[in-house]
């Protein structure tokens, strides 16, 4: 069932919910106010007759021009036991038991007694009737039988345009949404023209969505096109040494095309897993973090020494930072990695801590000034010197991934012979 029609259904229940409430308030208001202003009229008018008919030596004047019947109440005279002297009573007149300035209702009507003591003839009653009138009551329901449903159906329609008018901003966002979806361009972003704040905001939200496909969908082209690359080589590589095996006699070198082939495989899953270790880090929005003293953790790193390179720690102590832990420590020896392949022999690294940088400097052979801005491109290497046959390229790829995740700035400086200094900026 569509919004609109859930709104509708939603608004028409609480209508006919207050149509019930404020109905049955008015009738029972109506009923209430006609009561009693039937029992004010009957009061009023024994107490005025028993004025016209007693006269000032407390003595009963039958003969006193008094109209029993006005106004559609019935006044009537009785004895003390009951029995009637004079005056009207309606035609289906119940007879009850006489009771001085009490109000009943018997059988439809009202009953008000009033006693009169007098001096010659004793006690007499004089009693009051009217008809429990329900003629407003009757006109307040037919009122409601029929004005009330017409209006309530007016209402309904009116709602049904005011909804309607409401979400054409959501149709127009499902419009633009199914036109992109349709289209996959998800480089378009969507425009609504409605000033409603909520529906800003789902526009907002559904733009921030449509980023977030775009980016992955760029994310799998590259991881697409970059396993393809990267994978073109180990494939003829393993593809040929397959075709050599298959038509070579000789049992050695079937071995040596085996061996061939398992490096290349070997050489198959390292490059996969790397790329989807990228990927995964590229399509991260936030990571969990921690705050944890980092001049600790760098303390304890050291580098991979093939050549001899001493590495000295130049670390501030107790400094804290909110880092995922895992991630820092990849970024960091990453650069120490960096520093120790393309260092010199028996060289240097500095790793150094202070209170906002974070810096790993080496004496190696440097990079040129034209190639500094590339660097943290994936796959490149800047060129035959650096290029090492086992490495993608990825490795200062993730350390700007990383950085970028950490809210970190990350800076280089190099002079081709000399050596290379990376700069981690941070504020804690």
């Amino acid at each position: 069932m569509s919004i609109k029609k859930r709104l509708l259904i939603i608004d028409a229940a609480l209508l006919a919910f207050l149509v019930f409430v404020c109905s049955f308030l008015l009738i029972y208001v109506t009923t209430v106010s006609q009561k009693e202003s039937l029992k004010n009229e009957l009061l009023q008018r024994v107490l005025s007759v028993s004025e016209q008919l007693v006269d000032p030596n407390g003595n009963i004047d039958y003969s006193a021009n008094i109209d029993y019947f006005y106004d559609n109440i019935y006044i009537s005279v009785h004895k003390e036991d009951g029995t009637y002297i004079t005056g009207s009573m309606p035609d289906n007149y119940i007879e009850t038991p006489l009771s001085d300035r009490e109000l009943t209702e018997v059988d439809g009507y009202y009953y008000y007694d009033l006693k009169l003591s007098l001096k010659s003839k004793g006690v007499r009653y004089l009693r009051g009737i009217i008809p429990n009138n329900t003629s407003l009551s009757s006109i307040v329901l037919i009122f409601l039988a029929i004005i009330v449903p017409l209006l309530t159906i007016a209402a309904i329609i009116l709602n049904y345009f005011l909804i309607k008018r409401a979400l054409s901003p959501i149709n127009e966002l499902n419009n633009e949404v199914n036109l992109i979806t349709s289209s996959i361009d998800f480089s378009k972003e969507i425009k609504i023209t409605s000033n409603d704040p909520d529906v800003k905001q789902l526009e907002t939200s559904f733009n921030k969505m449509l980023i977030r496909l775009k980016n992955l969908f760029e994310s799998e082209e590259e991881l697409t096109s970059d396993i393809s690359h990267e994978l073109r080589t180990p494939l003829s590589v393993i593809l040929g040494e397959t075709e050599y095996a298959l038509e070579c006699n000789d049992e050695k070198e079937i071995i040596e095309s085996l061996k061939v082939i398992l490096k290349e495989s070997n050489q198959m899953i390292r490059i996969t897993k790397e790329l989807l270790e990228f990927q995964r880090m590229k399509n991260h929005d936030n990571i969990s973090k921690e705050n944890l003293n980092i001049s600790m953790i760098l303390e304890e790193m050291n580098i991979i020494n093939e050549k001899n390179i001493k590495l000295i720690k130049r670390i501030k102590p107790n400094i804290y930072l909110d880092i995922n832990e895992t991630l820092f420590i990849e970024m960091i020896q990453n650069l120490l990695d960096n520093a120790s392949k393309y260092g010199k022999e028996n060289g240097t690294t500095i790793l150094e801590l202070t209170d906002n940088e974070i810096i790993v400097s080496d004496d190696g052979i440097g990079i040129k000034k034209e190639d500094l801005n590339k660097i943290f491109m994936r796959f490149y290497q800047v060129d035959k010197s650096r290029t090492n046959k086992n490495s993608l390229g990825l490795g200062l790829a993730f350390v700007n991934q990383i950085a970028k995740l950490h809210n970190f700035t990350i800076e280089v400086e190099s002079e081709f012979t000399k050596g290379s200094k990376f700069i981690i900026k941070f504020n804690k």
